[in-house]
């Protein structure tokens, strides 16, 4: 029995999907199939309910999906330790950086000076069956196995350009508004599966109308340009924007909304002395958006 076949076997099993496990092992399907055919054939039993489309653990495979992940974590843990033992902190952190990529990344670069023999590998998008030290996000991602630590938790103002925007009707120059009266307005968002998107749907929502979203966007630096030329308003987390934005933007209190973002901590990353070195150098560097 070999680590790749568990590795694949665990994947397979997590994304219910022999096409979808060789995309994120990035390996041909008849790889993932061949190599769960040998496993099986090795403990002499099917570990998979397979039908056109899908593919669903039976009952043998859930017994073998449970103890497969203990020895993967065992593996991974024994490694950490022996690379503690040498007396230098050192290895790699996978990080999911769904919110607040400013404050992450200035805290890597601190962290790197102190730490250089350690690596970084970042995601701002998550991968089915991907595992994580670290994940940043202001919702749950992926339900359990994660210690769920606040992080920050900041205003969030509404943010155009001072030059106006073409087509909107109300008086924006005062100090609070209420969102409903901009209900016609423009909005710039990132895509449907990012975190701002989501915020800029619950926003509006609460406050009783859709937005009209004019320009979705993956790249937090464009969606800073396109609402200073003019295209749109976007909602701004304070803290994790402070300094982003140029003196053409003029912000709008819409009300008491807040986001909160958390640090959910996998089991791996408490085993690691790279990982616990990391966690409060982030804390500390997000201490000062403790207050709104």
């Amino acid at each position: 029995m070999e680590l790749l076949q568990l590795t694949y076997f665990i994947t397979a099993a997590e994304t219910e999907n022999f096409t979808r496990a060789a995309t994120i092992h990035s390996v041909p399907t008849s790889d993932i199939s061949q190599t769960i055919k040998r496993l099986e054939k090795e403990l002499g039993t099917e570990l998979f309910i397979r039908s056109a489309n899908r593919v669903v653990l039976s009952k043998e495979g859930k017994i073998f999906l449970e103890s497969a992940k203990k020895v993967l974590f065992e593996l991974e843990n024994a490694k950490r330790r022996i690379a503690d033992s040498l007396d230098r902190i050192s290895g790699e952190i996978k990080l999911l950086v769904l919110t607040n990529r400013r404050v992450v990344t200035e805290v890597i670069e601190k962290y790197h000076v102190l730490y250089p023999n350690v690596n970084f590998v970042l995601s701002h998008r998550m991968t089915e069956g991907e595992d994580y030290d670290i994940i940043i996000s202001d919702t749950d991602p992926r339900g359990s196995g994660y210690e769920k630590i606040p992080l920050i938790t900041e205003k969030v103002y509404l943010a155009l350009s001072k030059e106006g925007i073409p087509g909107l009707s109300g008086d924006i120059s005062k100090k609070d508004i209420r969102l409903g009266e901009l209900k016609n307005l423009p909005f710039i968002s990132m895509p449907e599966h990012s975190s701002h998107y989501g915020l800029t749907k619950s926003i509006c929502e609460k406050n009783g109308f859709t937005p009209e979203i004019a320009i979705k966007c993956d790249d937090p630096y464009y969606i800073r340009k396109y609402t200073e030329m003019g295209l749109g308003a976007t909602f701004v987390p304070i803290f994790s924007w402070q300094g982003l934005l140029s003196d053409k933007i003029r912000f709008v209190d819409v009300g008491d909304n807040i986001r909160t973002t958390y640090l959910y901590l996998s089991a791996f990353g408490k085993s690691t002395r790279a990982v616990t070195e990391f966690v409060p150098l982030l804390m500390k560097e997000c201490a000062t958006a403790s207050k709104l």
